[in-house]
């Protein structure tokens, strides 16, 4: 027999529901025994599932947590201390709370466009805190580190992982 999809493969199996010739690379493990793919009917988890609405709700989260978040870490970045040092833990709150926003707003759901999306809410959160709102706070403020990078990579990290 050959494979109805691969008609150059040779087997000696058939789909348990219908029949038809399958060969090894078209076969499906099912608990009932080996079928095709058309039988099996492959569907991905309902947590993978994103609909155009729950991006729509993780973008609001993620664009408005990228806001409040960056807000929050000027003022920290400038009011407090050794900002740079302490400022790697607010980087990875900020990753954690956003990459929690945006699952939460996705309804629990997850999946790569959702992890790219809380990724770049660091990154915006980061851009605000670091370069918007300190000249708008004081406008005499020093230039981002190689630290301060460091600490907004760790922060998409989380985000990412998060959501992941």
């Amino acid at each position: 027999m050959k494979c109805a999809t691969h008609p150059d493969i040779e087997t000696s199996l058939g789909c348990a529901t219908c029949g038809r010739p399958i060969c090894p690379r078209c076969m499906v493990e099912t608990p009932v025994g080996m079928k095709c793919r058309g039988c099996a009917r492959l569907q991905r988890l309902p947590v993978f599932r994103v609909s155009a609405r729950h991006y729509l709700q993780a973008l609001g989260a993620g664009l408005g947590s990228a806001a409040a978040f960056g807000f929050a870490w000027a003022v920290f970045r400038v009011f407090v201390p050794f900002s740079g040092f302490f400022g790697f833990f607010m980087a990875l709150g900020v990753g954690y709370g956003t990459g929690e926003l945006v699952y939460i707003a996705a309804r629990h759901k997850r999946g790569p466009w959702l992890a790219a999306m809380a990724g770049v809410s660091v990154v915006i959160s980061s851009f605000l805190s670091l370069i918007v709102f300190p000249q708008l706070i004081s406008p005499f403020r020093f230039a981002p580190g190689i630290f301060d990078l460091l600490s907004v990579v760790a922060g998409v990290v989380v985000a990412v992982t998060v959501v992941r």
